[in-house]
């Protein structure tokens, strides 16, 4: 199981969400979020959230092999959805155990610069 180096008492996508909106990230409302295809136990939680100009997606992934396997999904999803698409990605954030995929967000980088806060010893510029 992995754990987070900081942010300390966040082991769900809930708390994650919640501490995002205390870091100023202004989401208006949450909601699980389909998983589609994926194999059951994989990812732990998804939670979407969405808010004015703002979309994100956060997956909770305890399982190392796991883990890899869905971060690299979600980089080659942003690689590959045509810009402007419904599930073109803007950013991918890697916060263990959290994958962060930021489809809309209001101002450039401010999901990062938040999780740099929530996270500070893993914090990595833009």
């Amino acid at each position: 199981m992995l754990a987070c180096s900081s942010g300390a008492g966040i082991n769900s996508a809930v708390k994650l969400a919640d501490a995002l909106k205390r870091e100023g990230v202004a989401w208006t409302s949450s909601g699980p979020l389909e998983q589609g295809r994926v194999k059951p136990g994989v990812v732990k939680e998804a939670l979407l959230l969405e808010g004015e100009n703002l979309r994100i997606e956060l997956y909770l992934v305890e399982n190392e092999r796991w883990f890899k396997t869905a971060a690299l999904g979600l980089v080659m999803r942003r690689g590959l959805e045509a810009e402007g698409s419904e599930n073109a990605l803007v950013d991918v954030i890697v916060r263990r155990p959290f994958l962060v995929a930021v489809v809309e967000e209001p101002a450039e980088h401010q999901v990062r610069v938040a999780l740099g806060r929530i996270f500070p010893k893993e914090a990595k510029g833009p």
